[in-house]
């Protein structure tokens, strides 16, 4: 049965249900399903490539597949076999740039999301389609778009509703089970300036030195420390401006990136308080440090790090886990090893078959 369903702010989208298939068809190994995605490029803001293969797997699996709309020809991608999951299992699509294709070396699956965040997508699959009837009744799916920059896939879930008790956010934690990571506070600072010729510098203000002053100040000062989550840390991480090298610059921006640790308003108020005259700032994204909740007995970690686990985490109880290693996610030399990836398998469905059994 297919049933297609009108959306009367973005557009037209598909809800596809199939009776359950025999997953014997899914014969590839999980390293080869693995760099099958890989090799689709999914840049944040172009997802819908991977969007469209993972539906087309998902429904060949017996899922229900619904689309979100997110952006224009942006979607999150829900899966579940009843459509009312008590357990979400939830990572990104989108990947950071370059495009790095697939390969295998030594026991590692190399490539762009090899472990940030498509060998959790490739895990998640793999653990569900073989959990019993009933058990895998009770779980869904949800692959969204744009973590890697503004969560906007994320905050339209949490928005549209989220019935699931629990949800599971994969991201590469050496399998390990996260019990908090530190929020983000992300703003553009502006420096205007009066352009004039270098050799008569009186007669103009260069916005990039006043700009350059004020990053100075801000490596300086305390972004916050908390006992939990550790100390603040704040990066400078894109500077634009000027015109020429015999001219003083008229305007100048920079793009920082604060690892909250108190509070995004600590931070705001932290900033203020360091803002010289002549500097603004634009907040582009914001995320409070989360607590996530960590199942009795199982070891945890905290990270330094953000996901979109403090989105899920004001609706649902989630906790946050995966294959790979963060220090190498964002590389050009991106891998998960493959004896990891089969691990996450075991570790995800004995962690959903707790979680039923609660």
């Amino acid at each position: 049965m297919e049933v297609t369903l009108f959306c009367m702010s973005m557009g037209w989208f598909k809800w596809t249900f199939h009776p359950f298939k025999s997953t014997h068809f899914f014969i590839m190994t999980i390293a080869a399903y693995l760099k099958k995605l890989i090799n689709i490029p999914s840049i944040t803001g172009e997802e819908n490539k991977l969007c469209t293969e993972l539906v087309q797997d998902l429904t060949a699996l017996g899922f229900q597949t619904r689309l979100e709309p997110v952006a224009a020809n942006r979607f999150n991608l829900h899966a579940s076999v009843t459509g009312t999951p008590s357990i979400l299992l939830s990572t990104h699509m989108d990947t950071v740039p370059p495009f790095i294709p697939a390969s295998e070396n030594d026991g590692k699956i190399f490539g762009r999301g090899a472990n940030d965040a498509k060998g959790q997508i490739a895990a998640m699959i793999y653990a569900v389609k073989d959990l019993p009837e009933n058990v895998r009744n009770q779980v869904g799916f949800l692959f969204v778009v744009g973590e890697e920059t503004d969560s906007i896939g994320a905050k339209t879930a949490v928005k549209n509703g989220i019935s699931a008790q629990y949800v599971i956010n994969g991201e590469p934690t050496d399998n390990v089970c996260v019990s908090g990571h530190k929020g983000i506070f992300i703003f553009d600072l502006q420096a205007s300036g009066i352009a004039a010729h270098s050799g008569y510098p009186e007669a103009g203000e260069s916005a990039i030195h006043t700009i350059v002053e004020q990053l100075h100040i801000m490596q300086n000062i305390n972004w916050g420390t908390d006992d939990f989550f550790g100390e603040a840390t704040m990066n400078i991480g894109t500077i634009e401006g000027g015109l020429a090298a015999n001219v003083l610059a008229p305007s100048a921006t920079a793009r920082c990136f604060v690892r909250v640790v108190t509070s995004t308003d600590d931070v705001v108020h932290r900033l203020e308080a360091a803002k010289l005259p002549g500097i603004s700032y634009e907040i582009y994204n914001r995320a409070e440090p989360v607590r996530l909740f960590v199942p009795e007995n199982m070891p945890a970690k905290i990270v330094k790090y953000a996901s979109d686990a403090s989105r899920f985490a004001m609706v649902a109880k989630t906790m946050m886990l995966g294959p790979g290693s963060i220090l190498n996610a964002h590389t050009k030399d991106e891998f998960v090893t493959i004896s990891e990836l089969e691990e996450s398998v075991g570790i995800y469905q004995n962690l959903i078959c707790s979680l039923i059994g609660k």
